[in-house]
């Protein structure tokens, strides 16, 4: 993780072209009985992921400022969409693996969010990003235990969460000495 790494000229501008198309999907306002999936909810899903990969190539380039911008659009999508999810996962056990994916993404927006804090000596802030980057890491942890998809927990759990919660970990015990 390092910044002022040199990124690929089209990074950004697919990004970009990836967070027109769900926003396009959300102004299209689909209905989800006559699509039969949540198909809105996907889409700002998916748009938060989009705003933390914009945030994500903006940090490898130095600009910590555009990547803050970027990670606070991310979370802020993600953040409206969680309780949908959380709420439909009690209806439809199918969810479970958009409820797992929004926690995923929480956890690896705010990782990078405190990288980017560090990087402006804004440390306080960055081990609060740390600790909330851990509590989604802990959630997507649990929804492992609480079904028997594979991809869940083998893919979302085991490839993504778990080690990005130790990397997390490590992070945070950096900055405030903690063991």
């Amino acid at each position: 993780l390092s910044s002022g790494q040199t990124i690929g000229p089209q990074a950004q501008e697919l990004v970009g072209q990836a967070i027109q198309a769900y926003q396009q999907a959300l102004d299209l306002n689909p209905d989800p009985v006559e699509y039969g999936n949540p198909v809105a909810d996907v889409a700002r899903l998916a748009l938060g992921h989009a705003y933390h990969l914009q945030g994500e190539v903006a940090y490898l380039e130095g600009k910590f400022p555009s990547s803050l911008a970027s990670f606070d659009k991310a979370l802020a999508a993600l953040e409206k969409v969680r309780p949908a999810f959380e709420a439909s996962v009690k209806l439809n056990e199918s969810d479970r693996r958009y409820l797992a994916q929004v926690y995923e993404y929480l956890g690896e927006t705010y990782k990078w969010q405190g990288l980017a804090l560090e990087q402006t000596f804004d440390y306080a802030a960055a081990i609060q990003a740390y600790q909330q980057a851990l509590t989604a890491y802990q959630l997507c942890i649990d929804q492992a235990t609480n079904t028997p998809d594979l991809i869940i927990q083998n893919e979302i759990v085991g490839q993504s969460c778990q080690p990005h919660a130790v990397e997390t970990q490590s992070l945070y015990e950096s900055l405030t000495g903690e063991q």
